[in-house]
């Protein structure tokens, strides 16, 4: 049968090598060794396919009749893939294993569909090997280029050839099938990592419900955004909650509204603080303060546990309730929001007229922003209290007081007493300088009726007197005078309630003591959630740009190159030191590298390498966050195995690699290696770029 190869490509080399560099390379290809689930039959054919290549090219006679056959058609088409070579058909395994080590995915798998009429039903393991791997290699390179799906899609059909194939061989014996468990374990772990990456991808291409159908499969693998389930994606809580924050640009406020309120039920504290902003979205921008009430409601839930009240103080000024709204914002310490409010409540000093324009902003810019229909829609706060369904809902409610606005003055009628006095006629306060009262509400004026206009009118006209900041000491003490009396059992009843009860915290002191001592332990591992819960709410923003500081070039590119050489060298060396690759390699290549390094450790081998030089010969920007980066590589590697190296004279090893760099996190990191042919190159055993 024929294969699409020719025996310059069987050894790695280019036409223009000289005799020792045939002789060296194909030295190199025979002591490395491939994966070990390979047969000794599968290797045993590689390395015939190898020596008839290098009997061609080292013989001169031969070399010069095969140049004459493939050269002037290379020179013409420069076509590498326009020649074939003959073997015999039970070599195939060993040609598949050649070709996946050339990097030849596609064409192993068209040859392994042509042999057979399924790779299913095909017994020799080793032509299942090479298609699983070759599935395996081109889902990781579909996953480096930002093809999600496609990855996804090669990764799967990897997964279906092993288990449809282990499910023949479980129907013939009773013993359990293990084919291939390592790759098996591979392909799911990498299928796993990959599923956020296609719900972005997804959802950004438009196929939303797709997208949140597989983000529902996660959420109820983890139990949730902030839940303790293991979905195997490796994203923690914080990172996890980042990726749900970059998602909702892309659903509408009602997708959102009912992904975030069902993931609420779980419970889940930021699950409710999404719905809420979806349900403020949605019922602003649909006039609809049904949805406000309920976004009120879930505030209220939340607020046992983390300061909401200026967002609570917001949903209630949209209900029209501002007594309500003022004495939230009291309640309120974010500072610099309320100074914001503060700012924009003069000169009146109108903190509900502060609190509407702030509102109307805080839509514009924090809320609306991050929802698909409502990107670049303007926020008209008047419109939404003028609708006639708005304020007819507004209008069944209790305390609610109708709002106006009119450019930048706002009226509310019947002011809440947290932020105006009314005064009687006969008192005198604002004559009195001023004193810091904490704490001092002045009861309502219950002779002013909402019916009437004149009273209305009166209430507006009257000065504002900040909240407490009231001085009359008169007032306080006829207060004190009216209110107190004193009642014999009443003092009787405190009395007994107060022994009572430190009667009762002895007895649970002593019993939370002794748990505590003896339970330490059990409380101990408790994973402690809550603060990186508070502190993702409180971090709950608008995605921002990333911080293009640092802009690459190709002295950076540079060093970050010469820095992965270093970290390659210390992985696959004699100590494996894997933990540097994960700054400075993404996903899927961080996980190919570290199976390298745990291949050659569980070999009991390791390669020494010795760097000469890693040169930049071209750079390009692709844009702010991606750049490509071709470098020459000069390299001294040298293979041990059992701590004896395969060469006492190792030579040196010269190629090209095209980087692919892309920024994360504000770093720049490798994302791919491309192996680049050189017109000259010295001999190698596939470089490890």
């Amino acid at each position: 049968m024929r294969i699409q190869l020719d025996y310059y490509r069987v050894l790695g080399l280019t036409p223009q090598a000289r005799v020792d560099q045939i002789n060296q390379a194909h030295s190199d290809r025979i002591k490395s060794l491939p994966r070990r689930e390979y047969s000794e039959i599968a290797i045993g054919s590689r390395q015939k396919l190898l020596n008839v290549a290098h009997t061609v090219l080292a013989d001169s006679s031969q070399r010069q009749v095969y140049d004459a056959q493939i050269l002037p058609e290379l020179i013409q088409s420069r076509n590498e893939q326009a020649f074939f070579i003959e073997i015999d058909k039970r070599d195939l395994s060993g040609a598949l294993l050649i070709l996946y080590e050339l990097g030849e995915y596609d064409q192993i798998i068209s040859l392994a569909t042509a042999t057979n009429s399924s790779i299913f039903n095909s017994p020799d393991p080793d032509l299942i090997l090479s298609s699983v791997l070759a599935y395996l290699e081109l889902g990781r390179e579909n996953w480096s280029q930002g093809r999600y799906e496609a990855a996804a899609k090669s990764f799967g059909l990897g997964m279906n050839i092993l288990e449809k194939r282990i499910g023949k061989i479980t129907e013939k014996t009773t013993e359990k099938a293990d084919l291939f468990p390592e790759i098996h374990q591979e392909l799911q772990k990498n299928l796993c990592q990959l599923r956020p990456y296609q719900v972005l991808e997804l959802m950004s291409s438009g196929l939303t419900t797709a997208g949140i159908t597989l983000l529902q499969e996660l959420l109820d693998e983890r139990r949730g955004i902030d839940g303790k389930g293991d979905d195997r994606s490796g994203l923690n809580i914080d990172k996890f909650l980042q990726f749900i924050l970059e998602l909702r640009i892309y659903m509408t406020s009602s997708e959102q509204e009912e992904l975030f309120e069902t993931e609420a039920r779980r419970p889940s504290l930021v699950a409710s603080y999404l719905s809420v902003y979806a349900l403020i979205a949605k019922g602003v921008s649909q006039r609809q303060p049904q949805l406000i009430s309920r976004a009120k409601s879930l505030l209220s839930k939340i607020s046992s546990s983390q300061n909401v009240y200026l967002e609570e103080a917001i949903s209630t000024l949209l209900l029209g309730q501002v007594s309500e709204a003022t004495k939230l914002l009291d309640l309120s310490n974010e500072t610099e929001k309320m100074a914001s409010i503060q700012l924009k409540s003069k000169p009146e000093n109108d903190l509900i007229k502060g609190l509407y324009h702030y509102t109307q902003s805080w839509l514009g810019t924090e809320i609306y922003p991050n929802f698909k229909e409502l990107i670049g829609e303007s926020v008209e706060l008047d419109s939404y209290f003028s609708d006639a369904k708005v304020q007819a809902y507004i209008d069944e409610l209790p305390n609610t007081s109708s709002i106006f606005s009119s450019g930048t003055a706002i009226s509310i009628p019947n002011p809440p007493v947290a932020w105006t006095t009314a005064v009687p006629a006969n008192e005198e306060f604002t004559k009195i300088p001023n004193q810091n009262i904490p704490d001092l509400f002045i009861p309502r004026d219950n002779s002013i009726s909402r019916d009437n206009p004149e009273d209305i009118a009166a209430v507006a006209d009257r000065p504002y007197i900040p909240p407490n900041t009231h001085s009359d000491s008169r007032l306080r003490t006829r207060s004190r005078e009216r209110r107190y009396k004193f009642h014999p059992e009443r003092l009787i009843l405190f009395l007994v309630t107060v022994i009572g009860l430190v009667s009762g915290s002895i007895v649970l002191g002593y019993a939370g003591w002794n748990f505590l001592t003896t339970k330490e332990s059990i409380v101990q591992s408790e994973p402690v959630l809550k603060p990186i819960i508070d502190a993702s709410i409180a971090n709950i923003k608008p995605i921002e740009a990333p911080n293009l500081a640092k802009v690459i070039d190709q002295k950076v590119a540079g060093e970050i190159i010469s820095s992965w050489q270093k970290i390659k060298a210390e992985a696959l060396g004699s100590k494996y030191k894997v933990k540097g690759l994960e700054p400075i390699l993404t996903e899927p290549l961080l996980s190919e590298w570290r199976s390298r390094a745990e291949n050659l450790k569980n070999t009991n081998s390791y390669l020494e390498y010795t760097i000469k030089s890693a040169l930049v010969t071209e750079f390009k920007a692709i844009n702010p966050n991606q750049a490509t980066a071709l470098t020459d590589i000069s390299e001294v590697r040298n293979y041990f195995t059992n701590g004896k190296p395969e060469q006492n004279d190792p030579k040196t090893d010269n190629y090209q690699v095209e980087y692919m760099l892309i920024r994360k996190n504000n770093k720049w990191m490798i994302s791919g290696m491309n192996l680049q042919p050189k017109s000259n190159p010295k001999p190698q055993v596939k470089p490890q770029p």
